[in-house]
C-alpha cells in the first residue's frame, strides 16, 4: 500500500493548495474550480478504464469477472461526468484543453506546484508495466494500479460540490470495493471497507 498512501497524503496536501481562477461554467454557474475538477476527473476515469481495457484479455479467468466490473464501473461514471459537463456547457475539445492546462504532461514548471495528482501522466508507464507482468501477476499489479487511482478519484470527485461529487465519490468507493480481491491482503480490507 506504499504507493497508494503515498499518492493519497501527497494529494491531500497539494489538493489544500487551491485552484487559480478559470472561467465559470457557461451553463448552470458551477464555479471555475468545479468545472476544472470534472475536467481532470473525467480524464482519470477515462483511463482508470483504459487500463482495463488494455489488459482483460491477459487476465486469468479468476480475475477476469473483477476486471468487468471495474469496466462497467468506470464507464458508467464516465458517461455521468460526461453529461456534467455538458451541462456545464463544455465540449470535450473544452474539457481536453482545460485537462492540459492544469494537468499537461507532468512537468512541473520552476516555482509551480502541482494542483492536481492525476495518475494519467503514468499511462505509459503503466501501461508498460502491465504488458511486462506474466498472467499470475497481472490481477495482482492491475488491483495496486487500480487502488492508486481509486484513491485519486475519491480525492477528485471530493472537490467537486453537489451531487455530481456525491455520485463520483460512490463510483470511486465502489471501484475500491470491486477491486479488493485483487489487491494484497494488507490492502484489502481498507479496499473493502472504504
Amino acid at each position: 500500500m506504499t504507493r497508494a498512501v503515498g499518492v493519497a497524503a501527497v494529494a491531500t496536501l497539494l489538493m489544500a493548495i487551491g485552484l487559480g481562477r478559470l472561467p465559470n461554467s457557461r451553463a448552470t454557474g458551477s464555479t471555475s474550480s468545479d468545472v476544472t475538477t470534472l475536467a481532470v476527473l473525467s480524464a482519470h476515469v477515462a483511463y482508470e478504464g483504459a487500463l482495463v481495457d488494455g489488459v482483460r484479455a491477459r487476465l486469468s479467468p479468476a480475475d477476469a469477472p473483477v476486471a468487468i466490473a471495474v469496466r462497467s464501473l468506470t464507464a458508467t461514471l464516465g458517461v455521468q461526468l460526461s453529461a456534467a459537463l455538458r451541462r456545464d456547457g463544455q465540449t470535450p475539445a473544452e474539457a481536453g484543453a482545460i485537462w492540459a492546462r492544469v494537468i499537461g504532461d507532468g512537468a512541473v514548471p520552476p516555482s509551480r506546484v502541482l494542483l492536481y495528482v492525476c495518475s494519467v501522466h503514468a499511462l505509459e508507464s503503466d501501461h508498460a508495466e502491465l504488458d511486462a507482468a506474466p498472467p499470475s501477476a497481472l490481477g495482482g499489479l492491475l488491483g495496486e494500479i487500480e487502488l492508486t487511482l481509486a484513491l485519486e478519484g475519491r480525492q477528485l470527485a471530493n472537490r467537486l460540490t453537489g451531487p455530481v461529487g456525491a455520485a463520483a465519490d460512490h463510483g470511486q468507493r465502489e471501484l475500491l470495493h470491486v477491486i479488493a480481491p485483487l489487491v494484497i491482503s494488507s490492502d484489502r480490507a481498507f479496499a473493502a471497507s472504504a
